[in-house]
């Protein structure tokens, strides 16, 4: 019969000598909130990275009436990640996007919507002690972006 206890305790064990051994456990961050240059959305990023994966998002709120903003395709939030010397490490902007046009959310003053982006299987952030991230939403008819550099500890 297999202890289930003594394995459980095993793997956290792993986790937590797996993690302090590789100095790099998980950074977690939140952007100074902004307004968009029309005073349509006010937005909130925020971010964290972890030993092999990525979490970012865009959190708009709605701060006037005005449903100008449109998504020109099915893209709908950008992250480009580039080293302290500007060589591009990452870019989700495949190019390959369905011709579908749709409302940027929320369309409603008041309320709040956040458009998020998962990554796994990340392998640069071992390799890297700085970075530059830069969070997109592709929207027309002014694209919304958040711009940052993040020290990644090791």
């Amino acid at each position: 019969m297999v202890n289930y206890y003594n394995i459980t305790i095993l793997l956290l064990i792993s986790l937590f000598f797996g993690c302090s051994s590789n100095k790099f456990c998980t950074i977690e961050g939140e952007g100074e909130t902004f307004i968009t240059s029309d005073s349509v959305f006010s937005v909130t990023p925020a971010y964290v990275f972890e030993q092999y994966s990525i979490m970012v998002e865009l959190r708009l709120t709605k701060l006037k009436n005005d449903d100008s903003y449109y998504f020109p395709n099915s893209e709908q939030l950008r992250v480009v990640i580039m080293d302290k010397d500007g060589k591009e490490i990452m870019n989700t902007n495949t190019g390959n996007y369905d011709l579908s046009i749709s409302e940027v959310l929320p369309k409603e003053v008041g309320k709040t919507q956040g458009y998020v982006c998962r990554l796994s299987g990340v392998s640069f952030i071992e390799e890297n002690d700085e970075i530059d991230l830069t969070i997109m939403l592709p929207v027309k008819p002014n694209p919304i972006v958040y711009s940052t550099k993040i020290e990644l500890k090791k």
